[in-house]
């Protein structure tokens, strides 16, 4: 039994019915490299669960101490059920991309059960009309929420569905597993969890008279930890607003579409590009890096959408980008978030495709430093509200959300939200079948309801867009931009 960490808590309590605090990821299989037949539902089920070791977060569910004035506890699920955490479908015909998007944005628009392990898996079969894999392939949604992992530790929910070989055999859990978390990969070494090793879970009694001190003691020290990091993160803000210190980003990005609450529905879709081609187009641009090159993708295809329909501003948007912050001694990590960030421009003012990616490599590498400088990897969790307790920041969000209040603020350094995470750069399998592409799905928040998401995956680099249809109801558009965005920045290097 063990408290979430703060920043884990914040993510519990900022979900409502608007903002699903879930994560997810889309792996597509080509059934014509498997020399297995396609499993049963009850196949399926015992596929998944003989390999739920990697990932031990997956049999643990929430426990709320004391009325709700506690962090709430992982504990181990007494009673654990595979049939309701996985579920097993067909498309109807023909089964294509669009039928598939539609079925994983109808399923993303719905909340976990949170008095469950918070997760879901979706075995989505018949893709028959996918260009690029053989019929009667299909796909695996993998839907966890962000208070048990993050981009990092998501690898150990890859691990629980996917095999290095296509003949492997699940092992059995014996010794821990370790996340391998370095600037290149994101990929989690498939060894084995010892399921068994877990602490006894006390009584309500001891955990409130042996916690509670101490969480008064912790929430102390995180609002500490606030009044004296905002004065100096106030005065920095005046200087980058007098312009006397760049940060790579300004505290002036316009208002847009999706800078209001979300609604409950959700648009997903992605595109992929050519890795290879991707980074000859970093290479073409000494110092540039991936990631600078997908942002400008982004960039692009946010000022040709907002263009088309006469909603462009001459001013830059803005964007938050996540940033693992584990040290060597979280390497083990299997769950949990670490996860600081940084603010930058997008240049979406700038039309010229060399011209933004040059302005977005200045800014992110200032973007980085002022992160440094102002350590907002502390920061960061503090502000989630993960420091309150579970009643007081559940009150608060509802109210953020009932009276819009960052719809009334306003958005004030960033209009969306880009993750990257590597892939692995090595095939996985899923009972026999190679997995031939995944897409990474992130949560929307208040006043963010424009997420993108990118993930690399041996030969690819896939995009994906999470909106809400209210917001954008063209999404196919969106992407056919980011495509057109990427040509064009192809074409100028």
């Amino acid at each position: 039994m063990k408290q979430l960490n703060i920043q884990d808590a914040g993510f519990i309590y900022q979900e409502t019915e608007n903002t699903k605090m879930h994560i997810a990821g889309l792996g597509i299989y080509d059934q014509s490299t498997s020399k297995r037949k396609r499993m049963s539902t009850e196949e399926i089920y015992a596929y998944i669960e003989e390999r739920l070791h990697h990932s031990p977060i997956l049999r643990k569910k929430l426990k709320f101490i004391s009325g709700d004035w506690l962090r709430p506890y992982w504990v181990t699920a007494a009673e654990f059920d595979i049939s309701q955490h996985v579920k097993h479908v067909r498309l109807p015909e023909p089964g294509d991309v669009n039928q598939l998007m539609t079925y994983i944005s109808e399923e993303m628009s719905k909340s976990l059960d949170m008095t469950l392990p918070l997760w879901q898996v979706y075995v989505i079969e018949g893709l028959d009309a996918v260009e690029g894999i053989g019929k009667d392939s299909f796909a695996v949604l993998a839907k966890v929420h962000h208070s048990c992992v993050d981009g990092v530790t998501s690898a150990s929910v890859l691990a629980a569905l996917n095999d290095l070989s296509p003949d492997a055999v699940a092992a059995m859990p014996v010794v821990a597993t370790a996340v391998v978390a370095t600037a290149d990969v994101a990929m989690v070494d498939v060894a084995t969890v010892d399921v068994d090793s877990e602490e006894s879970t006390p009584g309500v009694f001891e955990i409130v008279t042996r916690d509670y001190a101490q969480n008064v003691i912790n929430s102390y020290r995180q609002s500490l930890l606030i009044s004296r990091k905002v004065p100096a993160f106030v005065k920095t803000a005046f200087e980058l607003y007098r312009g006397r210190k760049d940060s790579g980003a300004k505290f002036s990005v316009p208002p847009t579409r999706f800078n209001q609450t979300p609604h409950k529905s959700r648009k997903i879709a992605y595109t992929s590009f050519d890795l290879a081609k991707i980074k000859k187009i970093k290479n073409a641009h000494p110092g540039a890096t991936v990631n600078d090159v997908m942002i400008c993708i982004i960039s692009g295809a946010l000022r040709s959408y907002l263009d088309h329909y006469g909603e462009l501003s001459d001013i830059s948007m803005g964007a938050a980008i996540p940033k693992n912050i584990r040290t060597d001694k979280d390497s083990a990590d299997t769950h949990g978030n670490k996860v600081g960030g940084l603010f930058t421009n997008i240049h979406t003012n700038i039309a010229d495709p060399i011209k933004r990616l040059k302005s977005i490599q200045h800014s992110m590498q200032k973007a980085k430093k002022f992160a440094e400088e102002v350590d907002t990897g502390e920061l960061f969790p503090a502000m989630m509200g993960g420091f309150l307790s579970p009643r007081a920041s559940k009150v608060f969000a509802k109210f953020c959300q009932r009276y819009q209040v960052m719809e009334r603020i306003g958005p004030v350094v960033l209009n969306t939200l880009i993750t990257n995470v590597p892939g692995p750069n090595f095939p996985l399998y899923h009972a026999g079948a190679q997995m031939v592409n995944y897409a990474a799905m992130l949560p929307l928040t208040d006043g963010v309801s424009l997420g993108h998401a990118v993930f690399s995956y041996c030969d690819k680099i896939t995009l994906s867009v999470i909106t809400c249809p209210e917001m954008m109801d063209d999404i196919d558009f969106y992407l056919q931009c980011s495509e057109e965005a990427y040509q064009q920045l192809l074409q100028a290097s």
